[in-house]
């Protein structure tokens, strides 16, 4: 083994890392092929997604490529804003005070009841055994407990979940910005069910008519569990509880459902944790290229075909690419019913103006919850085997000798606002080609080149309301074929893992949004479900006519049954052990 380097990339770019080995031929035939599966494969749970292709010619890898996840696949999802609040800091109670809605702010109000909130800087992380008081602040959190949301609001009043934790000193009123999420996915701990029944009590959950559908989970209630009505009647099943702390549930698709029959199964149990969760992924913080900037009687207007601007968007803040052609500070007022437009803030005024009338623009919607990723988060690996043209990288054999290239470079996770899209000349191609909308950037690094793809939230605005169908994961410009021999083939395995690991010292249902990196969805309690052919993750590639792509076939068969069973990965494809 040695470190050696080799030119891809369609103008000869250098790609050196340290990890390649030589491997013996003959190479053998290589056909186009591409194998999926999940590992974990558990619904309602992390879950890794692994991508091995096997392109049969430099022609057919192309020089993009399009990853269509599993069709119950769920990755990272949720927004925020920021909003300065005060506070008493000597008195621990859970009482707040919200700054007045200005241009550049959206003040907490009714429509943000059950949305989490939390500090900015504060780390959710379990206190450590034995840590002095000051250390123990900055495990636990500062002045917001983690896991908070608003209960309630009247007028300027802001009545958390939980009663706020010390902080470092700050005079009163303390003024402080916190992170309001998007979404209303949040836990407690004092659930309650009774044998047999659809109904669930729960008074720190803060149950309204908005949590109608939404997934619950909790104690031995059935996989796929939502909420039917609230409060509970007797139509609705059984009652329990009271008016103001009582749902009835329903599980759609499960044995027995989607009524109480699905709920035969259910114990007398009390102090439970409940999880609830968006029926489908809330709204995320993303990048928008493409976009077409409108002024008519001084409304600001923004039209984008793909930015699926919804009702989760208003108050999040817009920052234009470059920051100067967005009045800093702006934020979203109001959002067409069909997605495709959105009215912005004039934020604080610039001169001249920053906001102007074309087509072409770039921007970040909000930002990102404190469950995302890092920037800069490892979350997955690229490994790759060819054969190298020595006319473009002169240290390598001849062709004809069919010596094998391979290496692995990790991959890394760009939150929206923090994307590098530099396109240096032959290097650098993180900004070669960027997706009109996305909502993290994954990036290839090494010390002589550097390449990237994007992840997609796709789905339909209906009524202001976004219905997420899918998500795809494109490579606009994935140069690592370009350097293959002539008639010979190329393999490449992308893997992508469940959780980051900041992610993985945030406790459940802190900060807002969820998803983990990349996780699966619920399956329907008593039954078994098959993702194969358009439901599986499938692969394709493209490019310009000398590099046209392919559609390989896609072995990609994926069960899975609730409850789950224990199972490495489901698969497993021809490229797969087993």
């Amino acid at each position: 083994m040695r470190c050696r380097g080799f030119f891809v990339g369609l103008t000869a770019a250098l790609l050196a890392v340290c990890s390649i080995i030589i491997v013996a031929g003959p190479a053998g035939a290589v056909t186009n092929n591409c194998d999926e599966i999940m590992n974990p494969a558990a619904g309602g749970n992390s879950s890794g997604l692994l991508v091995a292709c096997t392109f049969a010619s430099k022609a057919d890898a192309g020089t993009q490529l399009l990853i269509n996840d599993y069709d119950n696949a769920v990755w990272h999802y949720g927004a925020s804003r920021n909003v300065n609040v005060t506070f008493n800091p000597t008195v621990l109670n859970a009482v707040i005070t919200t700054t007045a809605t200005s241009a550049t702010q959206l003040a907490i109000a009714a429509a943000d009841v059950n949305h989490n909130v939390e500090f900015a800087t504060s780390n959710a992380t379990p206190p450590a055994a034995g840590c002095i008081p000051s250390a123990c602040l900055a495990w636990t959190g500062q002045y917001i407990a983690p896991g908070s949301f608003v209960k309630s609001v009247v007028g300027t009043t802001v009545t958390l979940s939980k009663n706020r934790i010390p902080g470092p000193s700050c005079a009163n009123p303390c003024t402080k910005a916190v992170m309001v999420s998007n979404g209303t996915g949040r836990e407690v701990n004092d659930g309650a069910t009774t044998a047999g029944s659809n109904c669930v009590v729960s008074t720190k959950m803060n149950f309204k008519a908005a949590d109608v559908n939404m997934r619950i989970s909790g104690g031995d209630l059935p996989e796929g569990a939502q909420i039917a009505n609230f409060p509970s009647s007797v139509a609705g099943g059984g009652t329990c509880g009271t008016a103001t702390n009582s749902v009835n549930l329903k599980c759609v698709g499960c044995v027995g459902g989607p009524g109480i029959g699905a709920f035969s199964g259910v114990s007398t149990l009390s102090a439970l944790i409940l999880t609830e969760s968006p029926a489908t992924p809330d709204s995320t913080a993303r990048y928008i290229t493409g976009a077409t900037y409108s002024i008519v009687s001084a409304v600001h207007t923004i039209t984008s075909a793909t930015a699926l601007f919804n009702k989760q968007d208003i108050g999040l803040s817009v920052v234009g690419n470059p920051a100067n052609t967005v009045e800093p500070g702006a934020r979203i007022l109001t959002v067409a019913a069909t997605g495709t437009s959105a009215t912005i803030s004039n934020g604080t005024a610039c001169s001249p103006a920053c906001f102007t009338a074309g087509s072409g623009k770039k921007f970040t919607l909000g930002k990102p919850t404190k469950t995302a990723p890092n920037t800069a988060d490892e979350v997955g690996q690229l490994a790759i085997e060819l054969i190298v043209d020595p006319l473009l990288s002169p240290t390598s054999p001849p062709c004809a000798a069919s010596k094998i290239s391979a290496f692995d470079i990790n991959l890394l996770w760009q939150n929206p606002g923090a994307y590098n899209l530099t396109s240096a000349g032959t290097t650098d191609f993180q900004g070669n080609a960027v997706s009109a909308n996305s909502i993290a950037q994954f990036l290839f690094l090494t010390s002589a080149t550097r390449f990237g793809g994007f992840l997609k939230q796709n789905g339909t605005v209906t009524s202001q309301v976004l219905t997420t169908t899918g998500y795809d994961v494109k490579f606009e410009f994935l140069p690592v074929a370009a350097g293959l021999c002539s008639s010979s083939g190329i393999a490449e395995t992308f893997k992508f893992t469940g959780i980051s690991q900041k992610q993985a010292t945030v406790p459940s249902s802190t900060g807002g949004g969820g998803g983990g990196t990349r996780s699966f969805g619920p399956v329907p309690e008593g039954t078994t479900v098959t993702y194969t052919g358009a439901t599986g993750a499938q692969v394709s590639t493209s490019g310009p006519p000398a590099l046209p792509g392919v559609s390989p076939p896609n072995a990609n068969t994926c069960a899975v049954t609730s409850p789950n069973s224990v199972q490495l990965f489901c698969g497993p494809g021809t490229n797969w052990p087993g």
